[in-house]
């Protein structure tokens, strides 16, 4: 119910306060400010009024109301404030303005005087900057048409603020109507702001900074004293308290913005940088963006300036730049942008990875009201800065009042190597800041409830030259297999972590997903009971407990992510290393509840994994070796190399790629019949198409989950891109592309489209660099698509016995089985979590670099209760030189590892290491590095033949361990 409002005089309410109930005049002059009737019994507030500073948020003067709200009594007070705004327009235009300014400024007369269409910000500017009426009238008029029904944008409410003292009475009525549908803003909008609290998710700011510009133009106004109760469907004024409560120290608004970046924890995480995201980076670029529109707009509103506490926003561009990957990174000039930007590491990929920048909509303003140097490097790059088209033409007006021409940009090169982000847990690694560094990321942290944040504590991801180690699939839903990709992507067993199987453990389950699940020995996602920390659910999962950065040298992280395994570990460390150039060793410590679970150490990989071995098991999509040293993963831009050092008595089970049921030509009248391979487990199936005449349709009939005798139609009509490249040259018979480096007649049977749909051809084979088949004189071959038409089917099939079609020639049919997503539960039973790959429900292609291959390590023999892996990934150009990596013998409850001429000393136990002796492999000058040291403690080293030995205590070379439990030394071995 909206509160009963009364018109009061405020009299000499100045410093002292205003008087008691006899001092207060009758209701009903027109003059007063409205006060609630549930107001204190000691009046209107204190009636405070503060003069002008000269601009910011002291310019003009402040009302306090009798509800605690202090509101500027000038407009503009929502989109700027009135001294910014007369700066804003000296620089647009007349003597004192400056380009780019005016630039900008010209653009948008121009376009409003030759086609009279610019947005309702710029066309508010050019009047409030140049004084003639026409823009005025131009304005108005489109309100004028404009249907209350109409969208809303939150550009017209803030140029309705602009043009407060302009508007009369009836346009602000004209734009109520148009705000009086409900949930108008966002969900419960209008109940939120008629009641006691708001209620915002970390979505919401989209929605709220709308409804406080609303709510801050209108309140406390002569015009707002003239709307009929009924009429004012939204509480403005009652709107404006629980904005300030949400934004207050004990708000939930400020309290997720400060947790997420790192402000003072409710947890034991070691301090760090600020910086962090609500959900994942699409998002932060996209609605969760407009977090720092409700800081700048409450500002404006009341000059309380909350924003400095706001740590997410403030430190959203630091944020950003550590987290861009390397090998997305250009500075080619591209079609729609003068600078490419970068993708950033995909720490929760929900197919946002695209997203190369913060939002546009709001950099500017976060650069200025910061000050941030680092924000200002993306809006000075900003692709959308000089162009002209419709989208963004129209965001030149933020440019017009928040664009800080005397802020000076910081490159991300500034930023160190090495930086841990305390708030959500994530430790970024890299060698430098050229576009093919080695770049790496260990997640180790809480995450507040309704994140993203899945079953990944002491997950990495690692990157050159291209996506090599990243998390398995993504966010793909909208039909039954690909929602149970989807909560497969939730879980432990699509990350790069530990797998531990306790056989009693409950099944994890989804309030929103309903399908099949599996004990795939993760982490207790589901499980956890939330802590009472108003809604933030600071559960303990993983803390990084350690950070020690030497730049140019090596980075040191540690996760203890024992709590998000539950009960059924009693602990679990993983230890990181970083060796610049390129090298990123692991341990792992874990100790199960009981010594029968099975642990799995788990990783996802772009490249397929090779061993120099044959296999001793292979299987539909699996490989397995035992006792197995090195995999090697090589690609044309990178070789990668996973050493597994410790267990050296192990079992390691690749699982990925497909595998053929049948290949085989298919015309009409012709079914295949023979040849055709049963299904390892039920399976839905891709059914490719190759062939001049491939649109069309495909029978599969036998023996599915669905049932015996089942029959099912696949339309090969969706056209699967694998490759598209540009510049190349082409005759009739051949088509080179000098980039690539193809496999021999790896593309043989695809179609390449060129020069468009309309030119069309198959290819009959290929060599390294290019691709034979018929293709028309004379073509203009500045790009290329390789594809073939596919469909998925929806049954799962056991037995396939008959594939025919009625309008297809095809010169292959192929119909294979995916294992991308491949896994075992804890009986061991194969699971498959493939989503469908034709695009028809999601957009998922088959896209290789969300982790299509899984690689799994485990002791042999019976589990013992501790286990401690240690392995060694090493990324390096393919003319480099492989890296030397061995394990390094070591005594006294230690784990080594020798990489080039680097010693690095590890403790097997969560004990700090007194003493350990590792034995090198060779004369030389070692680079020794000590980890899990007594903090401070006092040690030293010696040397004795092959082997270092570490003591506590002085004799030998003297090293004293750091704050994080770290030394680093360089000893001589003799011949």
């Amino acid at each position: 119910m909206r509160h009963i409002r009364i018109r009061l005089v405020l009299l000499a309410c100045v410093a002292a306060g205003c008087g008691d109930d006899d001092d207060r005049p009758d209701a009903g002059d027109a003059d007063a400010p409205d006060v609630d009737v549930d107001a204190p019994e000691d009046g209107p507030g204190d009636g405070d009024t503060e003069g002008d500073d000269g601009g910011g948020e002291e310019c003009g003067t402040f009302t306090t109301w009798p509800d605690g709200t202090r509101l500027r009594d000038q407009h503009p007070r929502v989109v700027i404030d009135p001294c910014r705004l007369a700066e804003a327009l000296a620089r647009m235009t007349g003597p004192a303005a400056r380009d780019p300014y005016r630039r900008w400024f010209d653009e948008v007369r121009v376009r409003q005087d030759a086609s009279g269409d610019v947005d309702w910000m710029n066309l508010a500017l050019l009047y409030r900057a140049t004084g003639e009426a026409r823009y005025l009238e131009a304005w108005a008029a489109r309100l004028e048409a404009t249907a209350a029904a109409d969208d809303l944008p939150a550009a017209l409410l803030f140029a309705v603020d602009l043009l407060w003292d302009e508007l009369t009475d009836a346009h602000k009525t004209r734009v109520l109507e148009m705000a009086s549908t409900e949930d108008r803003f966002y969900w419960h909008a209008r109940q939120q702001s008629q009641g006691a609290e708001a209620n915002w998710g970390y979505h919401s700011a989209h929605g709220v900074y709308p409804a406080l510009a609303f709510a801050a133009a209108f309140a406390h106004t002569d015009y707002w004293l003239t709307v009929p109760d009924d009429d004012a469907w939204f509480d403005a004024e009652n709107y404006l308290v629980l904005v300030r409560e949400e934004l207050g120290e004990t708000g939930h608004f400020f309290r997720i913005e400060n947790r997420v970046a790192g402000g003072p924890p409710l947890d034991g995480a070691l301090p760090g940088s600020f910086g962090g995201m609500y959900d994942n980076l699409g998002y932060d670029s996209g609605e969760e963006s407009a977090s720092v529109a409700v800081w700048f707009e409450w500002l404006n509103a009341t000059g309380d300036r909350v924003f400095e506490e706001a740590l997410h926003d403030r430190w959203r561009g630091t944020f950003w730049q550590t987290l861009r990957l390397p090998h997305t990174c250009s500075t080619e000039p591209a079609w729609n942008a003068p600078e490419a930007g970068c993708a950033h590491a995909r720490i929760w990929n929900t197919q946002t990875d695209w997203m190369t920048e913060p939002n546009v909509e709001w950099s500017a303003l976060t650069a200025m009201l910061y000050g941030d140097g680092r924000m200002q490097h993306y809006v000075n790059r900003n692709a959308q800065l000089e162009r002209t088209d419709r989208e963004t033409f129209d965001g030149l007006w933020r440019m017009l009042l928040w664009y800080d021409d005397g802020l000076a940009e910081e490159p991300p090169e500034t930023n160190p190597t090495a930086t841990y982000f305390a708030g959500p847990g994530l430790v970024a690694l890299r060698d430098d800041w050229s576009t093919d560094a080695t770049f790496a990321v260990l997640l180790g942290g809480d995450h507040y409830h309704g994140g993203r944040r899945y079953e990944d504590a002491g997950s990495f991801l690692l990157d050159r030259a291209g996506f090599r180690f990243p998390h398995a699939g993504a966010r793909i839903r909208n039909n039954a297999d690909n929602d149970l990709h989807n909560w497969f992507v939730r879980r432990s067993a699509s990350k790069n972590t530990l797998k531990v199987f306790d056989p009693a453990e409950p099944i994890p389950e989804d309030a929103w997903y309903d399908g099949p699940a599996y004990n795939l020995g993760g982490q207790l996602y589901d499980s956890v009971t939330l802590d009472p920390t108003g809604g933030l659910a600071y559960t303990p999962r993983a803390d990084v407990v350690r950070f020690e950065h030497v730049p140019g040298d090596w980075s040191y992280a540690v996760v203890d992510a024992a709590a998000a395994y539950g009960s059924k570990v009693r602990s679990f460390q993983r230890e990181a290393v970083f060796l610049r150039p390129g090298t990123l060793l692991l341990l792992d410590r874990v100790e199960s509840a009981d010594p029968a679970f099975r642990k799995v150490w788990t990783a996802h990989a772009v490249d397929r994994p090779e061993a120099a071995a044959s296999p001793a098991e292979s299987a539909a999509g699996m490989r397995a070796w035992d006792d197995l040293g090195l995999l090697t993963l090589a690609a044309p831009d990178n070789v990668s190399r996973l050493h597994v050092l410790r267990p050296a008595a192990n079992r390691v089970v690749v699982r990925g790629g497909g595998t053929e049921l049948v290949r085989a030509p298919l015309r009409a009248g012709e079914p295949v019949t023979s040849g055709i391979a049963p299904c390892d487990v039920p399976r839905w199936v891709e059914v490719f198409g190759a062939g001049d005449d491939a649109v069309g349709s495909v029978t599969l009939s036998g023996e599915a989950l669905e049932g015996a005798g089942s029959t099912e139609t696949v339309e090969l009509s969706a056209r699967r891109d694998s490759l598209t490249s540009v510049r190349t040259s082409a005759d009739t018979t051949s088509l080179t592309d000098d980039t690539q480096h193809w496999a021999p007649d790896q593309w043989r049977n695809y179609m390449v489209a060129y020069r468009g749909p309309d030119h069309v051809a198959r290819i009959t084979g290929n060599d390294e660099h290019t691709l034979f088949g018929d293709f028309a004189a004379g073509a203009d071959y500045w790009q290329y698509v390789i594809f073939r038409r596919l469909g998925n089917s929806y049954l799962h099939w056991r037995r396939i016995e008959s594939i025919s079609t009625a309008d297809l020639d095809l010169a292959e049919v192929i119909v294979s089985t995916p294992h991308d997503f491949d896994t075992t539960d804890v009986a061991g039973t194969v699971v498959s979590f493939s989503p469908h790959t034709d695009g028809r429900d999601d957009q998922y292609t088959k896209r290789p670099d969300y982790g299509q291959w899984t690689i799994e390590v485990e002791p042999a023999g019976t589990p013992a209760a501790a286990a401690v892996f240690l392995h060694a990934l090493t990324l390096r150009d393919p003319a480099d030189a492989a890296p030397d990596v061995a394990p390094a013998p070591c005594a006294a409850a230690c784990s080594a590892a020798v990489v080039d001429d680097r010693l690095v000393v590890f403790a097997d136990g969560a004990e700090p290491l007194s003493a350990a002796t590792a034995a090198v492999p060779r004369a030389g000058t070692w680079n020794v590095l000590l980890v899990d040291l007594r903090p401070g403690a006092e040690y030293h080293l010696e040397v004795a033949g092959r082997d270092v030995v570490l003591a506590e205590g002085s004799g030998g070379t003297p090293v004293s361990a750091s704050a994080m439990g770290t030394a680093a030394a360089v000893v001589t071995v003799a011949d």
